[in-house]
């Protein structure tokens, strides 16, 4: 959808990464922040216009994708398939708040709102909208 408006765009995802016209099979769904940032960069160079990233709770948690300034976020569900990590539901919904309370944050030269897309149904999402300053 986003190539059909916007023109050429990347994916950092669970199955492969797309930068320009390679593509290269994903070590982790999301990778480390010096990969994040040598990916999106090339992208740039490649004229991609806009990247789908998939965002892990646990990238956010370890900070991999600190620094990366996202105009769209989307939250659809969480499920106990990581309890594992963070022990606890809350500490979860509290890994993948931080992608929505650092929406719109940095300091960029980028204009534009901000957009936070969720799913209105779960019970989860007030906790992650708790600071959120972008449009709902």
């Amino acid at each position: 959808l986003l190539e059909h408006f916007l023109g050429s765009c990347g994916l950092i995802g669970t199955i492969e990464y797309i930068v320009g016209k390679q593509r290269f099979p994903a070590t982790r769904t999301t990778p480390d922040l010096i990969l994040n940032q040598k990916m999106l960069h090339g992208m740039v160079e490649k004229g991609s216009q806009a990247c789908v990233m998939e965002v892990t709770s646990h990238a956010l948690d370890q900070k991999r994708v600190d620094c990366i300034d996202y105009d769209v976020a989307v939250y659809s569900n969480l499920t106990l398939d990581h309890l594992d990590y963070h022990q606890t539901m809350e500490n979860y919904a509290d890994a993948k708040k931080k992608l929505f309370s650092n929406l719109g944050k940095l300091k960029s030269k980028k204009k534009g709102a901000k957009w936070a897309i969720v799913n209105q149904d779960s019970p989860w999402t007030p906790r992650l909208l708790d600071g959120c300053t972008a449009q709902v």
